[in-house]
């Protein structure tokens, strides 16, 4: 949980991040923007292969300054403001991205394992495991 802006990255003034097989999840933003990534001033953002869900807060994903996103192969489920909202609707289902349960075994309680039905396992599509988390076994 964070106060305000990017519980997980926030990212000011020419950045670039890349994020690749990373889990994010239940984070919450107590006030301000970006629960979860909050970027402003000509940022651009990668985000492959990836799960962001169950976070609170208004925008999950922040953008100011018209910053540039790109997302494939990437899992965007259960947020507080809507999942592929705002600058990321039209991306929701291209390249591989979708919006479903990812199926942890216990993510509330910081188990982010996938469970052996997860939509997020490396054989349900083309694009391999999302997440870090590979399936409890």
């Amino acid at each position: 949980m964070t106060d305000a802006m990017g519980g997980m990255l926030h990212g000011q003034r020419n950045c670039h991040p890349k994020l690749s097989e990373c889990t994010i999840a239940y984070e919450r933003c107590l006030w301000g923007t970006g629960a979860a990534i909050h970027l402003t001033g000509n940022c651009s953002l990668i985000v492959e292969k990836s799960i962001i869900a169950y976070c609170e807060g208004h925008e999950t994903i922040s953008f100011y300054d018209l910053p540039e996103a790109y997302f494939s192969c990437s899992n965007l489920y259960g947020n507080g403001d809507g999942d592929w909202a705002g600058y990321l609707a039209e991306q929701l289902d291209m390249e591989g991205n979708i919006s479903a349960d990812p199926q942890f075994t216990n993510g509330q309680f910081g188990s982010f394992y996938l469970q052996p039905y997860s939509p997020c396992r490396a054989d349900s599509s083309e694009c391999g495991r999302m997440g870090a988390w590979e399936v409890w076994q």
